[in-house]
């Protein structure tokens, strides 16, 4: 008791030494008298001598002082202070947290030991020679080059980038090699695959590894594959690898086909069809995904593709001439539900059509009762008309704005059956197909209004309600087809006979 009271006279005799104020003076003191008064209303729980705390302390294994010795023991050290000087300084700082300052200047705590995971050493590749005598190369566990190639082929951005595409199955690869398209890479689990193929496809840069099959399997897109991935140089925009005899005028162009299967299914009915150019829209599927390419099943290097075109560019490659219909996989009272002739916009669209239609025929009659002497105005429209628009082509243009594009989606067109389409006059036809959950887009019945083409429907049951857009567009395209085809033979028919004539 007397040490405590002694140790708070000079704990105040500190704080006048440094000038304090009496107001903190006072509330250290009541401070110290509240903590002495808990104290004495606590029951004590044992009673011990300083001499049997030592004990105990040296029972723990740590050393000690007297407690006697230090009064100071409760206090904070001051670093200092005349009044403590007589006590050491490590019997003071074990009574306290350490500072900031002295805890980075304190010896690091051993860390714990973490297991860690072995690192895979990666073996030495070793090269082989397959049947045919084609080299290639074994990749080892922990190689990382097979999965690089592979990452970069399955991003849609760096297939871009690099001008690569992911083919997979020995069909396939097969029939790209066939075709003439540039082999980058082939990966195999079996190197009896590689010697099934032509080996003189295969001489050149390409490089041919073989893989585990496990790994392999990482990287298909089926579930059991066949042992074989290639990647490939992308063909260039609009560029047939292997053209085939006897194209159509015929012209496919897709909007708003989201789905790989069925983008693949209808690269591959075109192809068969004979369809001269495929376009894509922006929107659609990218047609170079290995799930596009699988579909298709080679259809992409038979016939010309050109992709995400916008609505604005897809004038370039249809002549106006051209006779253009929208297959669409509804049936044709459904088709017909969707227009509305009392829409404001379609009222205002149809009579601005209408007025369209007049001055053609206008322009037809002066067109026939030209003279010669206007032959140099002649050559001025024709430069115009080859080379850049006129202003009243700019002001059509500006009149078909982006604005009206919803009110196209209500504008009626004629709605036949394809058995009904007449292609006896066309010169070219070209068939827009949609998606399924969304179909046409306004922008494509804005291209087709603007053109007078017309909706193409499939007879179906009353409990179906659209197919396909795949079968759909198979549909239309053979139909198609065919009346070309007899156009063709009876134009034939024709020259033979003037031929014989003459």
């Amino acid at each position: 008791m007397a040490a405590s009271l002694y140790a708070c006279c000079q704990r105040l005799t500190v704080v006048c030494n440094r000038r304090c104020s009496v107001k903190s003076a006072a509330s250290m003191l009541s401070q110290f008298s509240r903590k002495y008064a808990r104290g004495i209303k606590r029951t004590p729980y044992a009673v011990r001598t300083p001499e049997e705390d030592l004990e105990k302390l040296k029972k723990k294994g740590t050393r000690g002082k007297d407690p006697r010795l230090n009064p100071w023991a409760w206090v904070t050290f001051v670093p200092g202070d005349p009044t403590q000087a007589q006590f050491t300084k490590e019997a003071n700082q074990q009574r306290r947290r350490p500072g900031s300052h002295e805890a980075k200047m304190s010896p690091k705590q051993p860390q714990l030991k973490t297991k860690q995971k072995p690192v895979p050493q990666i073996k030495s590749s070793s090269r082989d020679v397959t049947q045919t005598g084609l080299q290639y190369e074994k990749l080892e566990e922990g190689d990382k080059r097979f999965g690089r190639v592979l990452m970069a082929a399955k991003s849609r951005k760096e297939r871009e980038k690099r001008g690569i595409i992911f083919l997979e199955g020995r069909r396939l690869i097969l029939d790209s090699l066939q075709a003439g398209v540039q082999l980058k890479y082939l990966y195999f689990s079996d190197a009896e695959l590689v010697s099934s193929l032509p080996a003189d496809l295969l001489r050149g840069d390409a490089q041919l590894y073989k893989v585990q099959y496990r790994h392999l399997k990482m990287w298909a897109d089926t579930h059991t594959p066949a042992g074989m991935l290639g990647v490939f140089a992308k063909p260039a925009v609009g560029q047939a690898m292997f053209p085939q005899r006897g194209y159509l005028p015929l012209m496919l162009i897709c909007d708003n086909i989201r789905d790989p299967g069925n983008m693949g299914t209808i690269i591959r009915t075109a192809a068969a069809a004979g369809c001269k150019k495929i376009l894509t829209t922006k929107g659609c599927v990218d047609v170079w995904d290995p799930k596009v390419l699988r579909a298709a099943m080679g259809g992409h290097f038979f016939t010309s593709i050109v992709h995400s075109l916008p609505w604005e560019q897809i004038v370039n490659y249809v002549s106006p001439s051209t006779y253009l219909c929208i297959a669409d996989a509804r049936r044709s009272n459904r088709v017909e539900k969707s227009f509305d002739i009392a829409h404001p916009k379609a009222i205002e669209l149809l009579s601005s059509a209408e007025a369209d239609a007049e001055s053609l025929s206008s322009n037809e009659e002066n067109e026939e009762t030209r003279t010669l002497e206007d032959s140099e105005v002649e050559v001025r429209e024709d430069e115009l008309s080859d080379g850049e628009p006129s202003d009243l082509e700019e002001d059509t243009k500006n009149e078909w704005s982006n604005t009206n594009s919803e009110a196209y989606k209500r504008v009626p067109l004629s709605v036949i059956e394809y058995s009904d389409m007449d292609l006896s006059m066309a010169e070219e036809v070209a068939v827009i197909i949609g998606g399924e959950t969304e179909g046409v887009s306004p922008q494509a019945k804005k291209f087709a209004f603007e053109r007078y083409g017309q909706f193409v429907t499939i007879p179906m049951m009353e409990a179906v309600d659209s197919l396909n857009t795949a079968t759909a567009a198979a549909v239309v395209l053979y139909e198609a087809r065919r009346q070309l085809k007899l156009r063709m033979k009876r134009d034939h028919r024709k020259q033979g006979i003037f031929g014989a004539s003459g």
